[in-house]
C-alpha cells in the first residue's frame, strides 16, 4: 500500500539514470530531478511534486528520507516526517542536527519506522 518517489537535485536525465542501473526493480510513482523551472531543494515544491502524484496522500501520510542536511531541510520545509540515512552524503551528527523522526543506520530501519505508523 505505499507509493515511492525520487526527487534528486541532479539534473532530470541523470536522476532517471541512475534510477533505472539501481532501481530497475522498483516501482515508482514520480522520479524527479532538476529541471528547468523548478526550484532545486531545500525548496518543498518537488516533494510537493510527488505527493501529488498520489490521489488524497496527505504530508501526515509521507516521509522523505536522505543523507543530507538539504534533504532534512527539504523535509522539515514541505511538513512531512523525515528520515536521515547514515550511510551517505553527511554524518549522523550533521544530520542530528535537523531533529529528524528517525536517524537510520540501515533499511531495515527505515522498514520498521515506517511499518510502525
Amino acid at each position: 500500500g505505499m507509493s515511492f518517489a525520487i526527487a534528486s537535485n541532479k539534473y532530470q536525465e541523470g536522476t532517471e539514470a541512475l534510477a533505472a542501473k539501481y532501481f530497475s526493480g522498483y516501482s515508482f510513482v514520480r522520479i524527479l530531478g532538476q529541471r528547468d523551472g523548478m526550484p532545486i531543494k531545500p525548496d518543498p515544491e518537488i516533494v510537493h511534486e510527488a505527493m501529488s502524484s498520489v490521489p488524497g496522500v496527505t504530508a501526515e501520510e509521507t516521509v522523505y528520507c536522505g543523507d543530507s542536511d538539504v534533504d532534512m531541510q527539504t523535509g522539515i520545509n514541505a511538513g512531512v516526517r523525515t528520515i536521515g540515512v547514515t550511510w551517505g552524503f553527511r554524518t549522523r551528527d550533521e544530520l542530528a542536527t535537523y531533529s529528524p523522526h528517525l536517524l537510520a543506520d540501515s533499511p531495515e530501519e527505515i522498514c520498521n519506522f515506517i511499518a510502525s505508523l
